[in-house]
């Protein structure tokens, strides 16, 4: 199991330019930046591979990249590619993960997470998607940007939540009725033991950048093979203030809210 991280910010909605290899008019990939998730990008019919792609108008730094409410099966194939020059992204020069195999998204959950094995710092970033089980690609957001990974892991006491907004109301006779709404999921989760460098030039930065505003990507364990069910989109609806706990390290909490 590798540490967590949280990746923010979201360097696609900040790009220069973005573009995509397919698109219908009324689902333009501009709608990745839009932060509804439910209002997606959406590919051609019949176009079952097509990539994203975006210019950041000069270099970066990212070590993340997740592709949020898709509706790609476990039978999806991807590639990542990060370039210096190459207005297409093809060259991936600074990071290319070859054929990313099926089995990444789990439909349940909606969502393609890929971490780079180091930061790297480039002007182009290019997804490559496939999924021949399907009759149109979607998504509703593309992340990809820098990642906070502490050295020491977040503490025992996650919590994982379900926020069930639904309303129920009992009739005089006792009969109940279900007034159903979409559920999120909500995560508290707990870092400690942090340097003063992990505290002040990490999560002070998130905390300055997007506070309870903007999205950030949580992945629990890097390595898991589910990824999308250990991972959450979302907004920092709660967060404790950094703690200086003792003379050498600092502490911070935060609850993260899915957006959907």
């Amino acid at each position: 199991m590798a540490n967590a991280y949280l990746g923010a910010p979201n360097l696609f909605d900040f790009a220069a330019a973005i573009g995509a290899g397919s698109q219908i008019q009324s689902l333009p990939v501009q709608n990745l930046r839009d932060p509804r998730v439910v209002r997606p990008w959406r590919g051609a019919v019949g176009v079952t591979t097509t990539y994203l792609l975006a210019d950041n108008g000069a270099a970066k730094e990212l070590q993340a990249t997740a592709l949020l409410g898709t509706n790609l099966t476990a039978n999806a194939t991807f590639r990542v590619r990060v370039s210096a020059s190459d207005q297409t992204g093809v060259a991936g020069d600074l990071y290319d993960s070859g054929t990313i195999a099926a089995g990444q998204v789990d439909p349940a959950y909606r969502a393609f997470v890929h971490s780079l094995p180091a930061p790297v710092s480039g002007r182009y970033v290019r997804l490559d998607i496939t999924d021949t089980n399907l009759s149109y690609l979607e998504a509703g957001r593309w992340f990809f940007g820098p990642v906070f990974q502490p050295g020491i892991n977040i503490q025992f006491g996650l919590l994982r939540n379900q926020n069930d907004p639904s309303k129920l109301t009992e009739s005089l006779n006792g009969q109940v009725f279900v007034d159903r709404k979409d559920k999120r999921r909500s995560w508290r989760i707990n870092f400690d033991f942090l340097t003063e460098q992990e505290a002040l030039t990490g999560l002070a930065e998130i905390d300055r950048l997007v506070s309870i505003t903007d999205d950030v990507l949580f992945v629990l364990d890097p390595d898991s093979t589910n990824l999308g069910r250990d991972s959450i989109w979302g907004l920092l609806s709660q967060q404790s203030g950094l703690t200086h706990s003792n003379q050498d390290t600092f502490q911070q909490s935060y609850t993260i809210t899915e957006r959907k």
